[in-house]
């Protein structure tokens, strides 16, 4: 606990923390109009943005090196920059030019925010002490003290799991044992099948990648992706069944919002809706907290058009190809590169708008990155 009361000294690791928990405070389910209204929750999050850009303004000197040598080097972090500007330049033919804009600016804010904290990091067991303690308190004890007043099985769906799931491995990376044992607890109680998808596939794949008989490998993936292809309308029924009208109000059905939104993209298939705009264009009156395309490829899509989710497969090519070169414990970063992926494929985790889930995903992107 020590090392977590050191990792949390310098101004990046407590700007990381404070604006993680905003989100437990602020309003969310705002509509496109709402969004554009300076009301509490707009006010304190513009403000912490600000504080995060003068912060980083005034320590540009490390930050840009930094950048440059990453931009240079790996294409994993070229590939995030581009997605970023185009972003940005999305504000241009946006159809809420004022929402793309801040948003794009808060995303570049974070990612730099985030790069900022890895330089005060000596090394990568550092790295993973930081972040298990900001899983543990961001993912797992502010949504049980603010968001669950009963606490029962039902509250305790997708409990922490949102926040965790790319990290999930870290505290094995730090030696936090007991801190792994309770990410491996809120696994199982969370019934998220977004997670339990992506761990299953990450330890089927590692099984695969240590067997040596490519014969078996090749078998038993056409067996899986047949059965998949068989029965595809059953397993998305399964995890992703029609919901009553009062649960679609209250942010759930997803097939409901991919179909919806995939109609919606289908009329600006190229250029998109502008940064974060796009979802709330489409999910304006369909349901009040139904806020994101939970689908980080769609949610692109929408953005910034079809170069977006295509950016996004390639990056996490990139992420693979660095995650099975890492010299220690590959095979966790490998199932956690997975969960991560899968977690994109069915929640918002990157080319949205910042959030806990960006955050986890970016720890993980910029330790791929920057560590062997």
């Amino acid at each position: 606990m020590k090392t977590g009361i050191k990792l949390l000294r310098g101004w990046s690791a407590k700007l990381i923390y404070i604006s993680s928990l905003l989100p437990f405070f602020i309003s969310r389910g705002r509509s496109a109009e709402q969004s554009l209204i300076l009301d509490t929750s707009a006010v304190i999050q513009i403000f912490m943005l600000a504080v995060i850009i003068v912060f980083l303004i005034f320590d540009y000197r490390k930050l840009s090196k930094s950048i440059a040598w990453l931009y240079e080097n790996k294409g994993a972090f070229r590939t995030i920059i581009t997605l970023y500007l185009l972003m940005t330049l999305s504000t241009i033919w946006s159809v809420n030019p004022a929402l793309s804009a801040y948003r794009s600016v808060e995303s570049f804010a974070f990612l730099f925010l985030v790069i900022r904290h890895r330089l005060d990091i000596k090394n990568l067991e550092e790295y993973a002490v930081f972040w298990s303690y900001w899983g543990l308190l961001i993912g797992l004890l502010v949504p049980l003290v603010f968001r669950y007043s009963t606490i029962n099985i039902a509250n305790l769906h997708g409990f922490g799991v949102y926040y965790i799931t790319s990290i999930f491995f870290f505290p094995k990376l730090a030696g936090l044992k007991y801190v792994q044992l309770l990410f491996g607890i809120v696994l199982i109680i969370a019934t998220s099948a977004k997670s339990y998808i992506g761990f299953s596939l990450g330890w089927l794949h590692q099984r695969l990648r240590n067997n040596k008989n490519f014969a078996l490998k090749i078998i038993l993936l056409f067996v899986v992706i047949s059965v998949i292809y068989a029965a595809w309308n059953s397993v998305i029924d399964l995890f992703f069944y029609g919901k009553t009208d009062e649960q679609i109000q209250n942010g759930s059905g997803r097939k409901q919002v991919w179909l919806l939104l995939l109609d919606i993209y289908a009329k600006r298939p190229f250029f998109g809706y502008g940064f974060c705009a796009g979802e709330k264009f489409g999910l304006d009156g369909f349901g009040t907290n139904v806020l994101e395309a939970h689908n980080s490829l769609l949610s692109l899509a929408l953005s910034i058009g079809l170069l977006g989710p295509v950016l996004l497969l390639v990056l996490f090519f990139r992420l693979y190809k660095l995650s099975v070169k890492m010299e220690h414990n590959s095979e966790f970063w490998l199932i956690m590169l997975i969960m991560s992926f899968v977690f994109s494929l069915l929640d918002n985790s990157f080319g949205v708008r910042v959030s806990p889930a960006v955050l986890s995903n970016l720890a993980l992107f910029i330790g791929l990155i920057s560590y062997k």
